[in-house]
């Protein structure tokens, strides 16, 4: 069972997919213990660092406050403002939005982890993977 963040990151994500015609996403547990593993050697290392993996993934960062299941994801889902839906495709800004609403993808698992330094790090990762080229026009929908 998710703990109380995973919680709020999975419905805030399913609330903005709603908006954009996606279904919602379902819980893996074993997505989450990956992230949870990936999350804890960045808390370790003080890095962000994306995982060579074959699944989407988003990381998030904060330091100086408690980051909340609904924060992190307001964080990502945030990039709306730069996406371009005229012109759909990926850009390095607005990658965490559209792995948010990508109607392609079915399963997400989250976690995060504190450094000593008090630095919250948080790994979400999705299956099948967001952001493929060619396919966001049918995957990235307007609200």
């Amino acid at each position: 069972m998710p703990n109380k963040y995973q919680k709020e990151c999975l419905d805030s994500h399913n609330a903005y997919r709603a908006q954009h015609g996606a279904p919602p996403l379902k819980w893996s547990a074993k997505l989450a213990s990956d992230c949870d593993k990936w999350a804890k050697d960045l808390a370790r290392r003080n890095t962000m660092q994306h995982s060579k993996g074959e699944y989407g993934e988003n990381l998030a960062f904060a330091s100086g406050y408690e980051l909340s299941g609904g924060r992190t994801t307001e964080m990502w889902y945030d990039e709306i403002q730069k996406y371009r839906f005229n012109n759909p495709g990926f850009s390095s800004g607005t990658g965490h939005f559209t792995q948010v609403v990508w109607v392609g993808s079915q399963e997400m698992g989250v976690a995060k982890a504190v450094s000593k330094n008090g630095a919250h790090y948080a790994v979400a990762r999705y299956y099948p993977a967001g952001n493929v080229i060619g396919q966001f026009p049918e995957n990235v929908k307007p609200k």
